[in-house]
């Protein structure tokens, strides 16, 4: 029960009664954790129709949901900006630096009544509040997102203005009340709708909503602080280094406070995987000199891939009129005859069928028979270069590549229409979509300087530091047959692990009823005596509640006293393993565990709740989520979830800290790179070859830099 302290104050608008509200009165929430980092905008609806009443109900919404951030200039920043007839700051990302004076104003938010005009609010929510001089930190990747508060149907088209956002990477959510339009929530909110959508009856039942919209946010920005994050816009160098972030596989990301006299940078790997098909506008209107451009792009680009069966893929599709198969992924697994095809790619010649040709990608490329590997979780990418509109509609094949899980990227040359593949690529469009003036620069774009990272997956034992602890179901359900499968499964992971004390820590979880701690994070000294116990791990049968072994893992394992290393930096793994339904909640519990930092795995045997899974799992849930419909199936899981595990281990350990710098800082002192900088400008050509540790890096980039 929400209590009060309520004064009568005037307000520069209204007279009316003010809540001042306080910690005291709110119920306990959890807080993000100190990870998180974002530029967090509302936009309120401050209209007659709300009525002063319900706007107390609206103050005390807000007032949770910034008490659950870690606010403070380098953590969370609130900006807020309520609207009527006309949009009013109430104040800026950089207005205060503490949760204490947020709090304080919101406290105090005057209701400032009149029409309800959300198009002029969200657009001038882009053009004051998400810009620098009003504390956005977008150049430097931290998370825009915004937030919109309505209770009814605008005055004014909204669709427009929130695609305006949307297109410069800033995340919508929108929460309607009582009498809002459905349709128009929706034309706001980024998609998927029922993870951006939320809708309550009445203004009561606001508060109501705040647990959910916290634990969505909360995920929201954790998950994006552990993406490499790169400030980088508008050429293809940065096209190519948007796509090595596609988790291809372990990255090295810059962070550069400005692209400058960096004209050309790659980032080339020992070890990639992914599918990488490019669909190439043969119309007509190229000519075969612009054509031959073409080529010389599709070679250099492919020069910096890693080739191979088990690395990166690729196949090519032209179009024109029709789409014309040229090689698919299966075809070329050696880079000396994919280049062959490339130089002797032919010119088509015809129209411009670009939607298709898209289509022709989904039933052709993409597919297990044709070579893809979508099945062994490799990213799936596409990449379509044109330079003209398309005679026939993108939009709806487009939407149907890409909830088959492709990454389309956008190449448009010359006169290309950039409305039209805006609808193509994936979102925010400047990480997707890119134009080139003419095709010569097309060429030129595609050179590259080289960046090697010492470390490949296939030898996990450059994972070297991570807390996993595996949570494992032992319910009547599993049967004694069973629970020997999935000891063999945890032996076969664990033995893949670089196991000691001062790398990769395991503990195991066993439930039924109630959880068991069967190994801390500092029970053993070595892999070997991890192994052992793992053939005998006692399995007791009973009942499944998942909820309460998460909760158990939280207070009784994630924890310093039981071997945790969090407080050092070191990544926080679980893995749950689990068969059935839980009989008790486990939404809450597992989000409670993402907050206090774990990333979280789940692995569904035969009649696993799917929905639960990932309700359980990490974001995004088709990263983290693992299915197999019989337990004889585990073994075939096992080489893929090492692998993640591995590569995980080996990004988490290279973290990027935007709060201060825009240059990052590393958690892996040992590592070694060797970077090759390509330094260009319109005199001469320089090169500086750096073989150093990273703690060197920072000094070695703006010594670069300031040349």
């Amino acid at each position: 029960m929400l209590t009060l302290l309520r004064s009568w104050k005037t307000s520069p608008h209204l007279a009316e009664p003010v809540c001042e509200l306080t910690d005291a009165a709110l119920p306990s929430l959890p807080v993000c954790t100190q990870e998180a980092v974002a530029d967090i905008v509302f936009l309120v609806d401050g209209s007659w129709s709300i009525g002063t009443k319900n706007f107390e109900q609206v103050r005390q919404f807000l007032y949770t949901l910034v008490n659950s951030f870690d606010v403070g200039p380098n953590h969370v920043r609130i900006g807020l900006v309520q609207y009527s007839n006309t949009p009013r700051t109430e104040f800026l990302l950089n207005t205060y630096q503490s949760k204490e004076d947020i709090l304080q104003y919101i406290s105090n938010l005057p209701y400032k009544g009149g029409g309800t005009q959300t198009g002029l609010g969200l657009d001038f929510m882009l053009t004051e509040h998400f810009v620098e001089g009003a504390g956005s930190r977008a150049r430097y990747g931290v998370p825009q997102i915004a937030v919109v508060i309505t209770d009814g149907q605008s005055q004014d088209n909204v669709e427009p203005h929130a695609q305006q956002l949307k297109s410069r990477g800033i995340i919508l959510y929108a929460i309607g009340i009582k009498d809002a339009d459905e349709a128009q929530l929706r034309e706001i909110a980024n998609e998927p709708h029922d993870q951006y959508v939320y809708s309550v009856s009445d203004f009561a039942a606001l508060q109501g909503l705040s647990q959910s919209v916290i634990q969505t946010l909360c995920t929201a920005v954790e998950e994006a602080k552990r993406q490499l994050l790169l400030s980088a816009q508008g050429n293809m160098a940065c096209f190519l280094i948007w796509l090595a972030t596609l988790d291809l596989l372990p990255s090295t990301i810059i962070h550069f406070r400005s692209f400058h006299y960096l004209k050309w940078i790659k980032l080339n790997y020992l070890s990639t995987v992914a599918d990488i098909v490019f669909l190439v506008d043969g119309s007509s209107s190229i000519g075969i000199d612009n054509f031959q451009e073409v080529r010389q792009f599709l070679r250099k680009f492919i020069e910096g891939l890693d080739i191979g069966a088990d690395k990166v893929r690729v196949g090519l599709a032209q179009y024109s009129n029709e789409p014309h198969q040229e090689f698919l992924l299966k075809d070329h697994m050696d880079k000396q005859s994919l280049l062959a095809q490339v130089d002797n790619l032919p010119y088509r010649t015809g129209g411009t069928a670009t939607g298709k040709a898209i289509s022709f990608l989904e039933t052709q490329y993409f597919t297990a028979q044709a070579g893809s590997r979508a099945d062994q979780r490799v990213p799936q990418i596409a990449i379509v270069i044109t330079d003209g509109d398309s005679e026939d509609d993108v939009i709806a094949p487009a939407q149907q590549l890409r909830k088959q899980g492709v990454i389309i990227f956008g190449i448009g040359v010359g006169a290309a229409n950039m409305m039209e593949l805006q609808g193509v690529t994936n979102r925010p469009h400047e990480r997707f979509l890119f134009s080139i003036d003419n095709y010569q620069a097309l060429a030129a774009s595609a050179k590259i300087c080289n960046i090697k990272s010492d470390y490949t997956l296939s030898d996990c034992k450059s994972a070297k530091l991570a807390d996993i602890v595996f949570i494992v179901d032992e319910s009547g359900s599993i049967t004694t047959p069973n629970f020997q499968l999935i000891r063999s499964f945890l032996h076969k992971i664990v033995d893949g692990l670089d196991v000691n004390p001062k790398r990769v820590r395991v503990g195991i979880i066993t439930y039924n009823d109630r959880p068991t701690g069967q190994v801390y994070l500092n029970t053993f000294n070595d892999k070997s005596e991890t192994l052992q116990f793992i053939k005998i791990l006692p399995y007791r049968g009973g009942g499944t509640n998942t909820g309460a072994a998460l909760r158990f893992a939280r207070e009784r394992v994630f924890i310093k006293e039981k071997g945790s290393r969090k407080s050092q930096g070191v990544q926080q793994v679980a893995v749950v393993i689990t068969d059935g339904k839980s009989q008790d909640a486990v939404s809450q519990e597992a989000a409670d565990l993402r907050r206090a930092g774990v990333t979280v795995y789940a692995v569904g045997i035969k009649d696993a709740n799917k929905t639960e899974l990932e309700q359980m799992a990490s974001y995004p849930s088709k990263k983290h989520v693992f299915i197999v419909d019989s337990f004889a199936k585990l073994k075939t899981l096992e080489q893929s979830l090492q692998k993640i595990l591995c590569y995980n281990i080996i990004r988490q350990a290279i973290t990027i800290n935007t709060r201060r710098t825009g240059i990052k800082e590393v958690n892996f002192p040992e590592l070694f790179l060797l970077y090759l900088v390509c330094i260009f400008n319109s005199k001469r050509r320089k090169f500086a070859l750096f073989s150093l540790k990273w703690k060197q890096l920072q000094h070695h980039f703006y010594s670069v830099q300031s040349k």
